[in-house]
């Protein structure tokens, strides 16, 4: 029977072919070399089968696939007709000249390759180092790892695979864009769900990259020492305001999601003595809404919220205040600041007591807590919903209430929450699906 450490040569009748597999734990996992994961969909199916026998690798989220496949179907026909109509249109108004850029996300959904719907947003498998990122992009799996850019769609399918050339690098993913940079490189790349469309060269290292929901985003650079710089872009990738400090190096930035607001912590040294600055711009009348600043306090991390209120954080204190700048709340933290999530309306400050597992999440938008049970590895918000990622379970919780839990296997990554509220769990070279805990 087959185990782990088995070597199977499998025949696929979707793929017409033979494929040979080496089922392996899953710390081992590597996909380029035949190893696959005794946990993911295709190594469980093989877990005691023989020589002879006919398996089917299918997950539980088949039949959730199965139910909205009708769906995507009418989908695909609407692209269809919008993209004849669309090419009609430029060549009876001639407005426009026609680019193939421009047809691609009409075409998105038209696909008429066999869907493998064992394979929906589970099972997905790559290769994944201790730094890769994960996110969501219009409906796709993007992962990032050690400069290379990929995109899974909803049947599983690998859309997109890019070497960026970026070595160190990060990515900033937004509604409309994804954004490449780090690595002390002055480059910055700007992909969709096909290829690149833009490149910025800056005088100096990038920083960050915050991308606004409209499109435009901002790019934090680091002249030398605590010389600083934040350069912001519309839409059409034009500049249109920067913001620029002498004596300040920026820790953290966000943008609104118009583009409009632009939110910058900082940390500069001032007759000796450190201090922390927060500062919330108007970059549209170029007008400072609010600063303030602080001696002795180390900071962390800022959000600006839908409502365009925005949230700083330091090592020991959260500071909220609303897009006029009047401060709203300001609390001290227990424990230590480790992380903070973003979200369209809160922001999870995550924070720990020394010699202690277990971690604490406060909202200061609402000035909810949460006592988690363990070490939180990352925060997601869905509508009023928390969820949180333990090392062995996923957590939602309603306000301060837990709701519903999930058990998973140690060892993931990160977690991404689809439309209706189901759970992609993200491990170091697969992906599983939770489903039922919605």
């Amino acid at each position: 029977k087959i185990s782990v450490g088995s070597t199977v040569k499998l025949f696929n009748k979707e793929r017409n072919g033979e494929f040979v597999y080496h089922i392996v734990g899953s710390y081992e996992t590597d996909p380029k070399a035949g190893k696959i994961s005794d946990d993911s969909p295709l190594g469980k199916a093989m877990i005691g089968a023989k020589e002879g026998d006919k398996i089917k690798a299918e997950s539980e989220s088949c039949r959730r696939f199965l139910a909205v496949a009708e769906k995507y179907m009418m989908l695909r026909i609407c692209a269809l007709v919008s993209l004849v109509a669309f090419v009609f249109g430029v060549l009876i108004f001639g407005h426009s000249s026609l680019k193939a850029e421009n047809f691609k996300y009409l075409v998105k959904y038209i696909d008429k390759s066999p869907v493998l719907y064992s394979s929906f947003y589970e099972g997905i498998e790559y290769a994944g180092g201790e730094s890769a990122k994960f996110g969501l992009y219009k409906g796709d799996v993007c992962v990032f790892d050690e400069g290379l850019l990929s995109l899974y769609g909803i049947s599983g399918k690998n859309t997109l695979r890019s070497e960026t050339g970026i070595g160190n690098a990060s990515v900033a993913i937004g509604k409309e864009h994804l954004c490449v940079y780090g690595g002390n490189n002055n480059e910055l790349r700007i992909y969709n769900s096909f290829s690149m469309v833009h490149s910025e060269n800056f005088d100096y290292p990038i920083l960050l990259v915050s991308p606004a929901d409209e499109g435009g985003y901002a790019v934090a650079t680091s002249e030398r020492g605590y010389r600083s710089a934040v350069y912001v872009y519309n839409k059409a990738f034009i500049h249109k305001y920067t913001w620029k400090s002498a004596d300040r190096y920026i820790f953290d930035m966000d943008i609104s999601a118009s583009g409009r607001y632009l939110a910058v912590i900082s940390m500069g040294v001032e007759n000796g003595s450190p201090f922390a600055e927060a500062s919330y711009i108007d970059t549209e009348k170029g007008s400072v809404i609010f600063t303030r600043k602080t001696e002795g306090d180390i900071p962390v991390g800022v959000n600006i919220t839908e409502k365009d209120g925005v949230c700083f954080v330091f090592e020991r204190s959260a500071l909220y205040c609303d897009k006029k700048g009047n401060v709203k709340s300001e609390e001290r933290i227990t424990g230590s600041v480790y992380s903070v999530a973003d979200g369209s309306e809160y922001t999870a400050v995550i924070s720990r007591n020394e010699g202690s597992i277990k971690s604490e999440v406060f909202l200061p938008e609402s000035g909810i807590k949460i006592n988690a049970g363990g070490k939180i590895n990352s925060v997601k918000f869905y509508g009023d919903r928390i969820y949180l990622l333990l090392e062995d379970r996923v957590e939602i919780y309603e306000e301060d209430t837990l709701v519903k839990s999930a058990e998973i296997s140690a060892g993931a990554r990160d977690i991404l929450i689809m439309d209706d509220g189901a759970v992609i769990v993200c491990f170091g070279s697969y992906t599983t699906l939770i489903s039922d805990i919605t």
